[in-house]
């Protein structure tokens, strides 16, 4: 029985978070997974004022230290909207500006700068996202981790809290872990 709740957990996974136009392969890519958990992140998060999107204007993902992610994710979004908002994603390196983005991704590659980059990024209210062991106690409010092989992701809710970020249950419900909030 907990094996058939896992793999309709995974599946359910599938389906909230890849875009249609990735379900129809059979394999895909890290690069590609973590593309479309970041876009999907985007239908779960309620940013606070100061971060809010305008009526015109678009959503900002900041990729740092990862340009695979970032053009993987600029390729998934090409046309796309989310809630009547453009999606414009930049790759930057460690030390570029990052404001005015609601969310910032920190590759792996962002080394020993990335809790300053998590850190000033979730004081402005941004939605962080990180790929290392120790990000969220370096301050990210997503993380990205391997298990069995396949890419999921940890919530830090004490670090959502501290931004003004509020996060969907039904994000939560699909989580791997969720510090802060409830036992699992």
């Amino acid at each position: 029985m907990a094996a058939a709740h896992r793999a309709t957990r995974s599946f359910l996974v599938l389906l909230l978070l890849l875009p249609g136009s990735l379900l129809a392969q059979e394999t895909y890519t890290e690069q590609q997974v973590k593309a479309a958990f970041l876009y999907r992140f985007l239908g779960f998060v309620e940013w606070p004022p100061r971060t809010a999107v305008g009526p015109d204007e678009p959503i900002n993902i900041a990729v740092v230290a990862a340009p695979a992610i970032a053009q993987e994710l600029a390729a998934l979004v090409k046309g796309r909207e989310m809630n009547s908002h453009d999606i414009v994603v930049r790759s930057v390196r460690p030390g570029e500006a990052i404001d005015r983005a609601q969310v910032v991704f920190v590759g792996h590659d962002a080394g020993a700068g990335a809790a300053a980059i998590l850190q000033r990024a979730r004081d402005a209210g941004s939605l962080t996202v990180a790929e290392t062991p120790v990000a969220l106690d370096n301050g990210a409010i997503l993380n990205f981790v391997e298990t069995d092989r396949k890419i999921r992701f940890e919530v830090a809710l004490d670090a959502a809290e501290r931004a003004g970020i509020r996060l969907s249950s039904r994000l939560l419900a699909v989580a791997s872990r969720v510090r802060g909030g409830p036992a699992r």
